[in-house]
């Protein structure tokens, strides 16, 4: 079923939201279990016990044993140093174990570049060496390279790895690299292993939002709304899934619960306005409107599309009062920003009957910006009301050389001729329009004028 364009533009709007949690999956971090010397159970291996396991891990000698309890004490103490020392013990033919501990001591120094390198050297002499493909592919999440990750940490997983710290790295680059249906399956897997895992359940909540599952995204979100109410972009978020499932009754609930949280801000308080403008409770819709303004934290192109929405449905008090709230960002707007704000304030201004207020704004603005048409077409509404025809007639003709109200244009100003009764001066006009924008509506009225322009002259 297709979505009223309401819906439409309210998910649209909605999913501005989403770029928060975009932003947090895309800021997380991965630790390396194994980076510190700390690790006991890490010096253990080296110390004795490297060997168990050898379909995964590479057994070390006892010479590079009794080194690397030369090296342990020095490391603790000063890691550059033992990476040196480490790094000189380092041959074609030594362990493959050396090598990943040298990339350890990289990552740890943060000199990513050097311990990717070691890794892969690790893994060419021993290469079912699970640990380097999984400390590999988190660095590579870590350094947002997400496709180059993805063939280590799957060799992670059929090595053994199957665990939340593999799956949920790897479902992070299969959302970073626009698979959002494969990054579903391993998030799921991740929360297996790691249940209550916010990072996992951020990440399926966006996977869900991303192939459309926004059933299973609302309920996931009741669960994390349950276990931690206080987070205020959770509710945004089911919002967002409520009205992508047209449910905007609860989307609005959900919004005014943050907003008695007193967690709203702005650009949830401007979303729930929306919402009721698009149920025409025009107050309440103001009232939010109000609200997120006064947080002045909307871009300027919000302002701007709110206060059309009031003056597109003529309600002159509300465009008023928000235009009102608004004007004192007109300084830091751009001239042709400025331009459409005071058209909007000269719409208003007519609505209201304030008639000598809306000339002054329109010849500013049509000074100004000569190419506004929307301006020029308020501007010779305008004239026309005041009797002043001929202005009026050159102000449309000027309305008609702009591409976005050529028609419109043409159209009003043959019916201002028709309501001077010049219908034969009206008929080349409406041609015009009919030419640029055929259709029934237009071809319709044209016909009528004719007739009319007809009986006038016989």
């Amino acid at each position: 079923m297709k979505k009223p364009s309401t819906i439409r533009q309210l998910c649209a709007l909605a999913a501005i939201g989403i770029g928060a949690l975009s932003s947090n999956l895309n800021a997380q971090l991965f630790p390396l279990s194994e980076n510190l010397w700390s690790n006991e159970e890490f010096k253990k291996r080296f110390l004795g016990s490297y060997g168990f396991d050898t379909d995964r891990n590479p057994t070390i000698s006892a010479d590079e044993q009794r080194a690397f309890r030369e090296l342990i004490p020095i490391i603790e103490r000063n890691p550059s140093e033992g990476a040196q020392r480490l790094r000189a013990l380092i041959t074609s033919e030594s362990s493959a174990a050396l090598d990943y501990t040298l990339a350890n001591l990289y990552v740890q120094a943060g000199n990513t570049s050097a311990a990717i390198r070691a890794y892969e050297t690790a893994i060419r002499k021993f290469p079912n060496f699970f640990r380097a493909y999984r400390n590999l592919g988190l660095v590579l999440v870590n350094e947002s390279r997400f496709e180059e990750a993805i063939p280590f940490l799957q060799k992670g997983l059929e090595l053994g790895g199957t665990d939340g710290s593999i799956y949920g790295p790897l479902a992070l680059c299969f959302l970073n690299t626009e698979k959002p249906k494969q990054a579903l399956t391993a998030y799921k897997q991740a929360l297996i292993h790691q249940p209550g895992n916010r990072q996992w359940q951020m990440g399926m909540l966006r996977s869900l939002m991303d192939i459309g599952h926004y059933t299973d995204a609302a309920a996931l979100l009741e669960e994390m709304i349950g276990n931690r109410p206080e987070e205020s972009d959770y509710w945004t978020w089911q919002a967002n899934a409520f009205l992508s499932l047209q449910e905007s009754n609860q989307a609005g609930a959900n919004l005014e619960i943050l907003k008695r949280l007193g967690k709203a801000n702005a650009a949830s308080l401007a979303l729930l306005g929306d919402i009721y403008m698009s149920k025409s409770i025009y107050d309440m819709a103001l009232e939010n409107y109000l609200a997120a303004a006064e947080l002045e934290a909307l871009s300027t192109e919000r302002v701007l599309r709110t206060a059309l929405g009031f003056v597109s449905r003529r309600l002159w008090d509300e465009a008023n009062a928000y235009l009102a709230k608004t004007a004192d960002r007109l300084d830091s707007l751009t001239p042709r920003e400025q331009s459409r704000f005071r058209t909007m304030q000269a719409q208003t201004a007519i609505g209201l009957d304030d008639v000598d207020r809306a000339a002054n704004l329109l010849e500013q603005v049509v000074s100004e910006d000569p190419m506004n048409g929307q301006a020029l077409l308020t501007f010779a509404d305008l004239q026309s009301r005041q009797g002043n025809f001929d202005e009026a007639a050159f102000t449309f003709e000027q309305a008609a050389k702009v591409e976005e109200t050529r028609v419109d244009a043409l159209v009003q100003h043959a019916r201002m001729l028709v309501g001077q009764r010049e219908f034969s001066a009206a008929v080349p006009i409406l041609e015009r329009a009919v030419i640029l924008e055929p259709g029934p509506r237009l071809e319709n009225y044209l016909e009528r004028v004719q007739q009319a322009a007809r009986a006038a002259r016989g």
